[in-house]
């Protein structure tokens, strides 16, 4: 006992060391690597930053001629301009970092996205009844899986919806429901992606009568409306135009419903919208299953999964998301201490993608594949590796 009380201190001290390694590591990549324009060029932080710089000046954030000059100027990006999709109240969380200069707006983003990654992946693993002392297995994690390196090169905005998730969870178990609704609220910035997790809450606030989640989700989006609003008083109407008439129709996306318009027709874009339709038939009948005994740490990694599976867009980096049903998966492979075939094929499959992911060049649209092959992995995951430690726990 006295033993590991001396090595503590010394734990912590290595800790802190290699926090301030890093931390200086990364400045100096900020101040020589991240700051150059050959460095990641085609990056969507390109679109936020100058959304945010115009929406900061009472320009149009969804205007295409508006937004040209400004991505040009950052030697990122000499294609199409880049519109950001997202609603305009998410222009109030990307307008800090329009203050800055492009480099120093990117490498603040990118530190944003790298805390987020690791501090989600470290909380799903304790949520989820993982040993404190091997919390470095969800660090190894959140810095191997190919979404969330993906995520980070691209500059995207995913990783605030891990936050989003973690904050909801994190509150709704401590009966804070106020806060629980403000952290959901980050979930609505791409409210396609987690549109059935949406579905999700609204029926379980009705069936809970927990009210103050949806009053303090709609309330967080207020404020985040107005703020974006009161540099801008015509936001709305701009991107109701935007959408109206240069929709991102024409964008081959690796999702289900992209495959239908390469199937039946790409003129058919209502197919784009069908998975989503039969996704929520599918979780009708999953809650009226469910309703009884409905736990979100049980019920949360599955309908994350059939969600993005059956979104309307999504891309490779938003599969970030698959963090929490991945960290899962990790702390019951390493509570079935017995190896098996099974177990070494998940992991080997799980290595193979992440290579694929990480390393290949294929066009976006190749990978509709993935995210019905983190499904199937989950669900085997669950069926090889999860009973298994009910076992143990039990016995």
């Amino acid at each position: 006992m006295s033993a590991s009380l001396h090595k503590k201190p010394l734990y912590r001290l290595f800790v802190w060391l290699g926090l301030i390694v890093g931390l200086a590591v990364f400045v100096w990549l900020a101040a020589n690597e991240l700051s150059a324009p050959s460095f990641m060029q085609s990056d969507d932080f390109v679109e936020y930053w100058s959304a945010a710089r115009l929406n900061l000046s009472g320009g149009n954030p969804y205007d295409p001629q508006q937004l040209t000059p400004l991505q040009l100027q950052t030697g990122r990006w000499q294609g199409i301009p880049l519109i950001m999709w997202n609603p305009p109240w998410t222009l109030a969380l990307v307008m800090p970092f329009g203050l800055r200069s492009y480099p120093s707006g990117r490498a603040l983003w990118l530190l944003l996205n790298i805390v987020s990654v690791f501090f989600c992946a470290d909380w799903f693993w304790r949520f989820f009844g993982g040993s404190v002392r091997y919390r470095w297995i969800a660090w190894i994690v959140g810095a191997s899986f190919g979404p969330a390196l993906r995520v980070l090169k691209a500059g995207q905005i995913a990783p605030l919806l891990l936050l989003g998730i973690v904050g909801f969870l994190y509150f709704e178990e401590r009966r804070k429901d106020w806060f629980a609704g403000a952290a959901l609220a980050l979930i609505t910035i791409k409210p396609h992606l987690l549109y059935l997790l949406g579905v999700a809450v609204l029926i379980w606030i009705v069936e809970r009568r927990r009210w103050s989640i949806l009053l303090g989700g709609v309330a967080t989006l207020a404020i985040t409306m107005g703020a974006a609003y009161a540099f801008n008083p015509a936001l709305v109407y701009q991107y109701l135009y935007a959408v109206q008439n240069y929709p991102p129709q024409q964008w081959a996306t690796p999702t289900l419903g992209a495959m239908l318009r390469v199937l039946f027709g790409a003129e058919y874009f209502w197919l784009q919208f069908l998975p989503p339709v039969l996704g929520i038939i599918w979780f009708f009948d999953y809650w009226r299953r469910n309703r009884e005994g409905w736990c979100w740490r049980e019920h949360l990694p599955f309908i994350l999964l059939v969600s993005v599976l059956t979104a309307a867009y999504g891309w490779t980096f938003d599969y970030v998301v698959f963090l929490l049903p991945v960290v899962q998966v990790a702390l019951w492979m390493y509570q079935s201490v017995a190896w098996s075939w099974y177990k070494v094929g998940l992991l080997v499959s799980y290595l193979i993608v992440g290579g694929i992911v990480i390393f290949s060049n294929m066009e976006q649209s190749r990978y509709w594949w993935l995210a019905p092959f983190f499904l199937g992995w989950y669900l085997l995951s669950q069926r090889f590796l999860k009973p298994q430690v009910e076992h143990k726990e039990a016995a």
